[in-house]
């Protein structure tokens, strides 16, 4: 497996070689490394390998930024000025293919990893993995695993959006096999480029042993650790806080809402520091709690003391074929939810009935949605039944995948004698 991160923090790709191996298959994950150092790790039975990957320096580093800006500020054929339209024809081609120099960096230090280990599959995690993916397949098959609707992502620039359209098509039509995370991805791949089989769904699912016992609380749940009565309402967001995560909205609602607190249980960024000024300039940052992480399989235990979970996504194509890591960690900590109207999950709020929906963006919208679920959480969490538990969970969503790893090499994997626990450690240990 190959992934253009560090690995920490990825619950999909931890998951997703954990289980791997835990079936058998000899795994390794190829990822980067956070520093100038390699660094080798254990998860469960699978290796990790976090290979440095340095920018390139000096006149090739500056040629590349000079090339991308010439082309940013030239015009598109057809438009005002010909030295400018000529600008934008010379540079194209060349510009598109740096627009993602990450891509470039990474198929240099990563490819050479993974061609190493002479692998029969390569399961390339998002697609800027794809092009290190491709650059070491040799005889292997490769699987795509699309985490996004690349063509729905909020565009950066022109030449940024055109790259990695590109280099996931380019990269596509390498793949013997394509997975994704909902159904609604699936089938606009299937459309988007033609593909002779529909992609594997495979849901953002978190790993539960007993999807049914009631979840225990770990690290005193959430509601402890911010430090809050039993009868304090707590709502909660889980996960990472970008400009269209919509976190805004909630906490203008808590204006509407003089009694509720709100936790984030999210990572420290510059965006994490944007909402909390939002919160102080709104009134409310006393009731705004900054909880930290926990292990990704004990995340709907630790959730499981707040009274309501928190997606308030603003529009995009992305966010509407989505079904959010946080809508399972939030069902198996029987959360009721309340959803922004993006298209995916405020259709399975509607079908379980699990939560109310509100419009995107609406700060009273969502008041009034928190407003319901609070009044009587009971009625929405009897939607968790223990078939909506059990298809929630990754042990039951990766069958598919690992299913998938048989088709493709005709192999059966050999069942390990024991089973590895989840979880990163050094290898060392």
């Amino acid at each position: 497996m190959v992934v253009a991160n560090s690995v920490v923090g990825d619950s999909r790709v931890q998951k997703a070689a954990w289980s791997a191996a835990e079936a058998g298959w000899p795994t390794t994950l190829v990822g980067v490394s956070p520093d100038r150092g390699r660094h080798e790790y254990r998860l469960g039975a699978a290796r990790v390998v976090l290979v440095p990957c340095p920018p390139p320096k000096g006149l090739r580093r500056i040629a590349r930024a000079a090339l991308t800006r010439a082309h940013r500020l030239a015009r598109p054929p057809g438009a005002a000025g010909a030295l400018r339209s000529m600008v934008w024809r010379l540079t194209a081609r060349r510009a598109v293919a740096e627009g993602l120099p990450r891509a470039r960096d990474l198929r240099r230090c990563l490819a050479p990893e993974i061609a190493a280990l002479r692998p029969a599959v390569v399961h390339a995690h998002d697609y800027t993995a794809l092009p290190a993916a491709v650059a070491a397949l040799g005889s292997a098959q490769l699987v795509y695993d699309a985490h996004e609707f690349v063509a729905g992502l909020t565009p950066l620039n022109p030449v940024w959006s055109a790259s990695v359209e590109q280099n996931e098509r380019d990269g596509i039509a390498h793949a013997a096999a394509v997975v994704t995370i909902s159904d609604m991805l699936a089938d606009l791949l299937l459309q988007r480029f033609a593909l002779t089989e529909r992609p594997v769904v495979v849901a953002n699912a978190p790993l539960v042993e007993d999807p049914l016992r009631e979840p225990v609380p770990v690290d005193g749940g959430v509601r402890e650790v911010a430090g809050l009565a039993d009868d304090v309402p707590l709502v909660v967001y889980a996960g990472v806080i970008a400009p269209m995560r919509g976190v805004e909205t909630v906490v203008d609602a808590l204006q509407l809402l003089p009694d509720v607190h709100l936790g984030l249980v999210s990572p420290q960024s510059r965006f994490l520091d944007d909402v909390l000024h939002h919160a102080d300039e709104a009134g409310v940052r006393p009731r705004v709690h900054v909880l930290p992480y926990v292990a990704a399989d004990d995340v709907p235990a630790y959730l499981s003391t707040a009274d309501a979970g928190v997606i308030p996504l603003l529009p995009s194509p992305n966010h509407d074929v989505a079904m959010s890591t946080k809508w399972y960690d939030y069902a198996h900590a029987r959360l009721p939810v309340v959803v922004s109207d993006v298209a995916s999950m405020a259709a399975e709020c509607r079908r379980l009935g699990n939560g109310e929906v509100f419009p995107p963006g609406d700060v009273q919208g969502c008041a009034a949605a928190v407003r319901a679920v609070l009044a009587d959480p009971g009625a929405y969490r009897r939607a968790y039944t223990p078939e909506v538990l059990r298809t929630g969970t990754w042990q039951h969503q990766s069958t598919e995948l690992l299913a998938l790893y048989t088709r493709m090499t005709g192999q059966q994997p050999r069942q390990p004698a024991t089973r590895s626990a989840f979880g990163l450690l050094p290898m060392d240990r």
